[in-house]
């Protein structure tokens, strides 16, 4: 069984994919799954974590330094 969750809200497109779950706030009840690969698994809610804070910056690619 393969499951998609944290705030992917709609279809994979993948027939390999069986479920995803979703909730409320991100696939809305009446939302149109028609075209859904899936059958959405709406849970009341949905934990989705945020790093929060300052993130830092983004160091150059690795293919400045080493020309690969």
């Amino acid at each position: 069984m393969q499951v998609t969750y944290l705030g992917y809200c709609g279809t994979t497109g993948l027939e390999t994919m069986d479920l995803p779950f979703s909730d409320p706030h991100l696939d809305r009840r009446y939302s149109d799954v028609s075209n859904y690969v899936e059958q959405t698994v709406r849970l009341r809610w949905l934990l989705v974590l945020s790093a929060g804070g300052e993130a830092p910056d983004i160091a150059p690619a690795p293919m400045h330094s080493n020309g690969s």
